[in-house]
């Protein structure tokens, strides 16, 4: 295979770290404030839940479906997915904000199109990074996801300002430059994943290839990976629990939009700080990755139960310091994982496990969470989402290293 000059290899690199930038900008006005333009909508809190949760719930079908196709096509670029995917989310959110007259079901199917579509985006950005990687392109997977953790936190005090003095359906045009630069740097990586076709050899994949696996043959050769799924369901259920409604659950303490934004805000900022650091922690203090993700997963626990127990603003406020020893670590770390503990065949289909098993956690959270906060208490809720987070965390500690171990895959690996 050629090599690309140095230079093209480090730009190939910096537009990638551009391309998370862009989309976690997108994802704080969508993902991040789905409960408050929901319900700017005019919608109750239990439609809410229920649309949040179609939407995951669709988004879950559909994504696990295209890796599926993105496994058995390989010639096809990922890129090709996330411009339509872009394209998709521009159209929908410029009929959403230019023709507010529309009846609310409108507006709700609108919104939960971009919704689902954003959704999809995210085990797409860790498949590109491993394809990079594949043909030796310096891509860091961890520095890009943090300093897209930066640029959210930036949206996010942004955003809690700009919600006291705008309506929350003006959310739509904030969120349309960064997706639209999004689909500019998407086109860019199509041409490089074009070029990279001339310039490698490509693997044929016949039918019987792994990476064609169904799902209850993927389940048979990495069973413990699908219990581990399980376990991140909960700990994403449990971090969910809070943001999918954090608006109630401050107000809940006294606050109001502005102390949301600080709180996504400080969150976000811990993210941008130790992301990066991942890698560099790894090597320096040779951590496997499952280790990472045992750990990781005690900090979601660890974050729960100060937002259960602690509730004031600022320990509200404060708690989401914590994300640093979660969140921040687990991410990256089942990137990693996955990428260890499979064959190269099933990275892609390993990396959409994961993220589908993260919209199942969004499902969850929205009917519990709706249907909850309509007869109880958002304290209540974060009591709840501590102990799942406890739940999650032993599901994970056992199971994570058994399919690090599974004497099956030695043979399943292959060499790109």
């Amino acid at each position: 295979m050629e090599k690309m000059r140095r230079g093209e290899a480090r730009r190939i690199a910096a537009m990638y770290v551009l391309l998370h930038l862009a989309f976690w900008a997108t994802w704080l006005y969508v993902g991040a404030y789905t409960a408050n333009f929901i319900l700017g909508l005019g919608f109750e809190k239990s439609e809410t839940g229920i649309l949040m949760a179609v939407a995951s719930l669709a988004a879950a079908t559909i994504q696990n479906f295209l890796a599926s196709l993105a496994d058995r096509y390989e010639k096809t670029p990922l890129a090709s997915f996330l411009i339509t995917f872009a394209l998709i989310a521009l159209v929908s959110s410029c009929a959403l904000y230019f023709f507010p007259q529309w009846p609310r079901l409108i507006s709700g199917l609108l919104f939960a199109a971009v919704l689902i579509v954003v959704f999809m985006i995210q085990p797409f950005l860790p498949a590109l990074a491993l394809r990079l990687q594949a043909a030796g392109l310096p891509v860091h997977f961890g520095l890009a996801r943090g300093l897209g953790s930066g640029v959210f936190a930036a949206n996010a005090f942004i955003a809690g300002v700009f919600l006291l003095h705008n309506p929350i359906r003006s959310f739509a045009l904030l969120w349309t430059l960064p997706l639209f630069i999004f689909l500019l740097i998407s086109l860019y990586f199509h041409r490089v994943e074009l070029r990279l076709q001339q310039v490698r050899l490509q693997i044929e994949l016949a039918d019987n290839r792994p990476g064609l696996a169904s799902l209850s043959t993927f389940a048979h050769r990495y069973p413990y990976y699908m219990y581990f799924l399980v376990g991140t369901v909960l700990l994403f259920l449990a971090f969910n629990l809070f943001y999918s409604f954090a608006i109630v659950h401050i107000r809940s303490v006294g606050g109001d939009e502005g102390m949301m934004g600080l709180v996504l805000a400080l969150a976000a900022g811990t993210e941008a700080i130790f992301m990066p650091l991942y890698a560099y922690l790894r090597r320096r203090y040779h951590l496997n990755s499952v280790r990472c993700l045992q750990f990781a997963a005690f900090g979601f626990v660890l974050k729960a139960g100060l937002q259960a127990f602690l509730n004031t603003p600022a320990g509200m406020t404060y708690s989401q310091l914590t994300q640093a020893l979660g969140y921040a670590i687990y991410t990256p770390a089942y990137v990693d994982y996955t990428g260890e503990c499979m064959a190269s065949e099933d990275q892609v289909k390993g990396q959409s496990l994961v993220a589908t098993a993260i919209v199942i956690s969004n499902v969850l959270a929205a009917f519990i969470g709706g249907l909850w906060l309509s007869s109880y208490s958002a304290q209540s809720l974060r009591l709840l989402a501590f102990g799942l987070a406890l739940l999650g965390t032993s599901i994970v500690a056992y199971t994570a290293p058994k399919t690090a171990a599974h004497p099956s895959l030695a043979a399943l690996r292959f060499d790109v």
